[in-house]
């Protein structure tokens, strides 16, 4: 059936985009999803403020456009992990690896701690990566890498 078909009987619904393509994600809100292997999750367009992935490895998950605000991936394995579009307002990142991430657009307001946290070969806006170079701060325990060195602050 043609669309000038479909019009004239009035059978067309409308169309729901969502960016990063899936649909809303789940809620884990305030759950404790600490020390576990998660690489298999998947938590695009997750409510995940305030939970808790302190030592968690997620790495490779998909989290785009994820509500983070103040979870905590304190020693959390975050490589290579898409947090792009992702809302880290409050986010405690003590000692994260974030190597190779996707945080592209993904929004820092007042994130808690970014000490020892591993951004070597993220995707991080230029300007982001400055800004984030004024609370940048300590070596990571499980790579050995300086944060300011990995975020290439002056």
């Amino acid at each position: 059936m043609s669309a000038s078909v479909l019009l004239a009987f009035g059978h067309t619904q409308p169309a729901h985009a969502v960016s990063g393509g899936g649909g809303m994600g789940s809620s884990l809100a305030y759950k404790d999803m600490s020390g576990q292997d998660l690489r298999k999750a998947k938590y695009n367009k997750a409510d995940l403020r305030g939970a808790d992935f302190s030592g968690s490895n997620l790495a490779g998950v998909p989290m785009f456009g994820a509500i983070c605000v103040d979870a905590k991936f304190v020693g959390t394995d975050l490589s290579a992990a898409d947090l792009e579009s992702a809302d880290l307002e409050g986010a405690d990142l003590t000692n994260a690896v974030l190597q190779g991430t996707l945080l592209t657009n993904a929004q820092w307001k007042r994130v808690a701690s970014i000490e020892g946290a591993d951004f070597t070969d993220a995707l991080i806006r230029k300007d982001v990566e400055a800004s984030l170079c004024r609370l940048a701060k300590g070596t990571n325990p499980t790579t050995g890498t300086d944060t300011r060195e990995s975020l290439h602050c002056r």
